[in-house]
Order: structure tokens, then C-alpha cells, then sequence
């Protein structure tokens, strides 16, 4: 079942313990839009984002141009990190949906992401677990609408990474007691979605 939460908060829950360096992006992400966005009061505008830092610190965030359907947007921009993560090529196809771009585990978090932030134009968090390969990938995601000076198509900035952990290492974190209600164990497919 899926775990809201208000984008702002300080820290995400996961699946029995937290991966701070999965974190890291997708929270700084969110607190820059924030800051950005008390500065105009409302999304934040294009122009007021640094998007050439997307070959160093920001290597997994990205920028989606779309409309009301995920299955029309497409990837701008994004940082070579997220690109090797998710297998893409090291410059967007633009011109190709995002969505049959993206490996198939993945499609679901920036369906939602996307849809989400579009909806409710405010930040969304999310993150969960999917089983690849006979090994746990643990993600975090971040989607947050962005104003274009001149686009009448929505644009949502992002930050996406995941942790690979083994089938192994991954059950004996599951069977650590945990005092959290509801937490689940085994190797089920967790999404855990936080906004």
C-alpha cells in the first residue's frame, strides 16, 4: 500500500531502514524547488534553474516537457548519471516519449510522479522497491512542476536514483525487527509513495 506523505518533511521512510545516499538527490531537489518557489510564490520558473550543473551534482535529475498524458511527455534534458542508471542515451531523444524509453520496473513511478505533480502542481516524492535481475533495486524519485517562460506544455523537473542491494542482503535487512506499523517483509514489490 502505498505511504503519503507531505514533500516537505525532512526525511522519507523506507521499507524497514533509510538509504541516505539515494536521499540526498531527490531532498535537495525538493528543498530547491521550495526555495524557488518562495520566491514567486508558486512553481518556480525555468529560468531560475542552473541546468548545466546536470554533468556534475546534478547527474540525476532531469527536465520532462509533456501534457495531461505521461505517455506524450518527453525527456529535455538530464544528467549523465541518470542516464546510465536507466540505460538511456547519453542525449535525450527528445522526440520519442519518455515513457517507452525508460526501462519497463520504472514506468510506473514516473506515470504516477508525473501525473502527480501535474495534478496537484506541487512537489511529489516516491520510493520503493522493485526486484531486477534477482536483486533488489531500492529508488527514490522526485517530480516537481516547473513554469517555462513561454511553453503551454507543463514541465517537471526531477531527480531519480536507485540502490542495488542483493536478494540476500536485502531479506536479512526485511527480517531486522522494526517498529514501524505496517512494515512488510520479504521480497514482495514495495512502493512506498511519500509526497
Amino acid at each position: 500500500m502505498p505511504k503519503h506523505e507531505p514533500a516537505d518533511r525532512d526525511r522519507i521512510s523506507g521499507p524497514g531502514r533509510d538509504f541516505p545516499a539515494e536521499q540526498r538527490d531527490t531532498e535537495s531537489a525538493i528543498r530547491l524547488w521550495h526555495r524557488k518557489a518562495s520566491e514567486v510564490g508558486g512553481p518556480p520558473p525555468l529560468n531560475t534553474f542552473d541546468f548545466s550543473r546536470l554533468t556534475g551534482e546534478w547527474g540525476y535529475r532531469f527536465l520532462i516537457s509533456g501534457d495531461q498524458f505521461v505517455e506524450a511527455a518527453v525527456f529535455l534534458v538530464y544528467g549523465v548519471r541518470f542516464a546510465r542508471l536507466l540505460g538511456l542515451p547519453e542525449q535525450p531523444r527528445s522526440k520519442t516519449p519518455l515513457f517507452h524509453q525508460l526501462p519497463a520496473r520504472y514506468q510506473p513511478v514516473f506515470v504516477e510522479g508525473y501525473g502527480d505533480a501535474i495534478r496537484d502542481l506541487a512537489p511529489v516524492r516516491l520510493s520503493g522497491t522493485v526486484m531486477h535481475q534477482r536483486k533488489l533495486e531500492f529508488h527514490r524519485a522526485a517530480f516537481m512542476p516547473i513554469q517555462g517562460a513561454n511553453s503551454v506544455r507543463p514541465l517537471i523537473f526531477g531527480s531519480f536514483n536507485y540502490r542495488i542491494v542483493p536478494q540476500e542482503a536485502a531479506l536479512d535487512g526485511c527480517r531486522t525487527p522494526s517498529h514501524r506499523s505496517g512494515a512488510r517483509s520479504g521480497t514482495e514489490h514495495l512502493n512506498l509513495r511519500t509526497r
